[in-house]
């Protein structure tokens, strides 16, 4: 599929960020016992996660598919990126002819592709999705030799009414055992390939399965990474007070951050930002916070007099730089480039200078370690989640 048809399908699926979420069918548990993979902890702790950026975590960009701007991402950040963020074709989850050249200055030198795939083509169902795409689209990614590099996002956003692969009471169980397929199929012959498990923030759209916690906890095998994505659309983060209640919402990142603790995941935020459409997204504090939680999380913390031990994270901010478009449901264009680019040679400037100011200045602040090899940062799915020392988490789930 041509890269424009690629945007136009993207134009289409960005709106369903500004949904207004609703917090009922929220389960709550309690006492969740602290699981961390040791293998995990020990790769967090022993060396920085960005093999390329030398920061205590993945660190990645959507930057629409077009490698041109990858270096000019990454002069203006300061920082090497560890990965790209690709997203396949509605109808043919298969291809990466796009997405592959797209990440391959990273990807080239042991960076991570992170690709977001639907679990069936927009030509299927929950009951006629093909298995066999998906073991097509692993034989693509070994043939392009960056199989043990990518990150699929499978199914992503399920919770709201965005694609047409959204869970609902209704079709859970189907949508389960396709899932469990589409997993078994990317990972056979030991491919190296790698799932997240990626809701949007917040409990599920009216109409979407209300009891992700379950979903994810049912689906545990067949995933290395968890997290959902965080927007700053609205403004309502940019003070401390909007900051705490977002991130400790119901279904929130700070009840995801305890998940992927509590049950030896990799955490992800693989998709966060904000847009020009909204000028009150354009701010600092959003974003210093949002810098300060991937360092805290992969590298470890103290809370309360208690000790975190780092766990694998990725994180991809969301900059598509060489598409403006006026959103389905109107208004204002909807921009989303956080960093200056020059897709056609002309240089443009970023459309979140605010953002994009405290969002290399973060990312300046943290500490730098040695450069690790590039077999850091991923979560092991081999090893068995064993009881930790640390204390007990607690995630409402």
């Amino acid at each position: 599929m041509h890269l424009q048809e690629v945007k136009k399908e993207r134009q289409e699926m960005t709106p369903r960020k500004l949904v207004t979420l609703s917090l009922a069918g929220l389960v709550a548990t309690a006492g969740t016992l602290a699981v961390i993979s040791t293998a995990m902890m020990a790769s967090a702790a022993a060396a920085p996660q960005g093999v390329l950026s030398g920061l205590p975590w993945v660190h990645g960009a959507y930057l629409d598919h077009n490698p041109g701007n990858i270096a000019l991402f990454q002069t203006d950040t300061g920082k090497q990126l560890d990965a790209v963020e690709g997203f396949a074709a509605l109808d043919d989850i298969s291809n990466i002819s796009w997405q592959a050249p797209g990440a391959a200055p990273v990807t080239s030198v042991g960076g991570k592709l992170i690709l977001s795939v639907p679990l069936w083509a927009s030509n299927k169902t929950v009951n006629t999705g093909s298995t066999a795409a998906f073991g097509t689209l692993r034989n693509n990614l070994v043939a392009a030799g960056i199989a043990n590099k990518t990150i699929v996002r499978l199914g992503w956003e399920m919770n709201i009414d965005f694609g047409h692969w959204s869970v609902t009471s209704s079709n859970r169980a189907n949508w389960v055992l396709r899932f469990q397929q589409a997993v078994t199929a990317l990972r056979a012959n030991n491919s190296g390939i790698q799932v997240a498990f990626n809701p949007n923030e917040g409990a599920s759209q009216s109409g979407r399965l209300a009891n992700i916690w379950q979903l994810a906890l049912d689906l545990k095998p067949y995933f290395e990474w968890v997290g959902i994505d965080f927007y700053n659309w609205d403004g309502s983060m940019n003070t401390a007070t909007g900051w705490a209640s977002r991130y400790g919402e119901a279904y929130g990142m700070k009840q995801w951050e305890d998940w992927a603790r509590a049950n030896g995941k990799g955490f992800s935020v693989p998709e966060w930002g904000g847009t020009q459409q909204n000028t009150a997204s354009d701010d600092t504090y959003y974003t210093q916070q949002m810098i300060k939680r991937f360092a805290a999380m992969g590298g470890g913390e103290t809370v309360n007099s208690i000790q975190y031990p780092g766990i694998p994270v990725f994180e991809s901010v969301f900059s598509e730089p060489g598409f403006d478009y006026t959103p389905t449901w109107g208004g204002t264009l909807a921009r989303y480039r956080l960093m200056n680019d020059s897709p056609t040679g002309t240089p443009r400037p970023a459309q979140l200078p605010v953002m994009a100011a405290a969002y290399k200045a973060a990312l300046a602040s943290v500490v730098v370690q040695p450069t690790p090899s590039a077999s850091s940062g991923s979560p092991d799915p081999t090893t068995s989640p064993t009881v930790s020392p640390t204390p007990t988490v607690s995630p409402t789930c």
